[in-house]
């Protein structure tokens, strides 16, 4: 009897034999990891706004 694989289990990454022509399964791989690294970019530039706002507000009311 055999267990099922978890769910939200990471898949082993796949390294490609030739890097002229990947493949088709490493560059899904590839398309995944990067939308991933995507959504932290927009979370890091929220937090950025946030930062130069907090400066802008600090400049008008201190230096004025």
């Amino acid at each position: 009897m055999t267990t099922p694989p978890a769910r939200h289990s990471m898949r082993a990454p796949i390294v490609p034999l030739d890097r002229r022509d990947p493949g088709d399964d490493f560059l899904q791989q590839e398309i995944e990891s990067n939308r991933r690294a995507e959504g932290w970019l927009v979370l890091k530039a929220f937090i950025a706004l946030g930062l130069v706002a907090a400066l802008v507000v600090v400049r008008q009311v201190f230096f004025a």
